[in-house]
């Protein structure tokens, strides 16, 4: 004896329903909010923890037969191509802001890790991008605590050894980074990227919300996987 082929087919298009298709569909991708070169810039949120689920390779098979899957691929393409692109523009800050700190400054340590400088100014090239404020909306110094806030975050740029002219250098250096037109030019050619994304991300949710309807009410999805239940037939002699 085997289990009826017709209830088996329902448990499986409803594991793959539940645990994917109905959580895929809720995807949608946002900014990372740190700017660091290992975090990248974009991310899918909520796709991790559905592409290591034990039945994701089982429904990727089925949304195979689907239109929606080009559009996935070409996401996926994209968010990997522009995660490189970010880490590349932030590599390239930290080394600039590096290099200037240790050559203009008369004390070049700083008790402020670069990495949290360059994703302030990241913020800063991104909150500024259609706006073209300059330096003095985003950032003032204090030669007396010695320090520069840099949006609402507090940098310590100096040692016990500094002084205000350093403090002023510091705060000179990040002002023209901010207003150089090509990190502007970058990290907006990175936002409109990012906007083609979203929308590609919200092209394949709306596709597969339909996917996942009549899966859930009509128990049918294209194509076949490992997964699948098959017809077998019992011959007895």
């Amino acid at each position: 004896m085997h289990k009826n082929y017709s209830d088996r087919k329902r448990e499986h298009i409803g594991k793959l329903t539940k645990n994917i298709l109905n959580k895929w569909r809720y995807v949608c991708c946002e900014l990372i909010g740190e700017f660091t070169i290992d975090r990248g810039f974009i991310l899918l949120k909520g796709y991790q923890s559905i592409s290591q689920h034990r039945d994701f390779e089982y429904a990727v098979k089925h949304i195979k037969k689907y239109p929606c899957w080009k559009v996935w691929k070409g996401v996926m393409g994209s968010f990997n191509n522009l995660n490189s692109s970010a880490s590349k523009i932030l590599g390239e800050l930290n080394e600039v802001i590096g290099n200037r700190i240790k050559k203009e400054l008369s004390t070049p340590d700083i008790t402020h890790p670069l990495p949290q400088i360059s994703n302030e100014v990241v913020k800063i090239l991104i909150e500024d991008s259609d706006k073209n404020r300059g330096c003095d909306e985003y950032i003032s110094i204090d030669t007396h605590g010695m320090w520069v806030e840099v949006q609402t975050d507090r940098v310590h740029p100096l040692t016990d050894h500094g002084n205000k002219q350093d403090l002023e250098t510091f705060e000179r250096i990040i002002c023209e980074t901010i207003r150089d037109e090509h990190y502007r030019n970058n990290v907006s050619h990175l936002l409109r990227e990012y906007e083609k994304i979203k929308g590609d991300v919200k092209t394949f949710t709306d596709q597969l919300i339909d996917i996942s309807s009549i899966a859930e009410h009509r128990h049918k999805l294209k194509g076949k996987c490992k997964a699948c239940p098959r017809i077998l037939w019992v011959l007895s002699p």
